[in-house]
């Protein structure tokens, strides 16, 4: 969901608008979210209107989301690796490229099922992992490799790979 905050004359600030774009074309969230919220336009794409943002109602639509995401019966493609560093070395880069390019219910992503992660750099937002010696990021810090996927990804030229959840 993307919202814009403005102002009103006295300075009380307000959501001017705010939208939303499904994860799967093929699914139906304007129903969902029409029971939570006042929405209008495509079922995969719609505007909502007179939002009052606060977290108990994003927990909620998020809730809404994933259970018609889990009933959609799409399924993700997801390679197992054993070894990060020769799965870099190889086929990462055709897979990296590929999701550059397809949209989000197509992505491929990688299932770790090695044994040799540490903690390399840590923030107060982030983890950067050490995969078989190759980095991983993480931005969501409830994940790990046991609910998380590595999803690899071409940015300027080079493969990166972020730990994410399945979307």
């Amino acid at each position: 969901m993307c919202y814009d905050i403005a102002k009103d004359e006295d300075g009380k600030a307000y959501v001017k608008r705010a939208s939303f774009r499904g994860n799967i074309n093929t699914v139906d969230y304007l129903s969902g979210w029409k029971r939570v919220v006042e929405a209008e336009g495509h079922p995969t794409a719609f505007g909502v209107k007179n939002l009052m943002p606060r977290k108990p109602l994003f927990v909620e639509l998020n809730a809404i989301c994933e259970e018609l995401d889990s009933k959609s019966g799409r399924t993700t493609k997801i390679k197992p690796v054993v070894n990060m560093s020769f799965f870099s070395n190889g086929a990462a880069k055709e897979m990296a490229e590929k999701n550059m390019y397809c949209l989000s219910r197509n992505r491929n992503y990688v299932r770790y099922v090695g044994r040799s992660i540490s903690v390399k750099r840590e923030g107060a937002s982030y983890k950067e992992y050490s995969v078989d010696g190759v980095s991983v990021m993480c931005f969501d810090l409830s994940l790990d490799f046991n609910n998380g996927l590595i999803f690899p990804i071409l940015e300027r030229g080079f493969i990166k790979f972020y730990l994410q959840s399945e979307f």
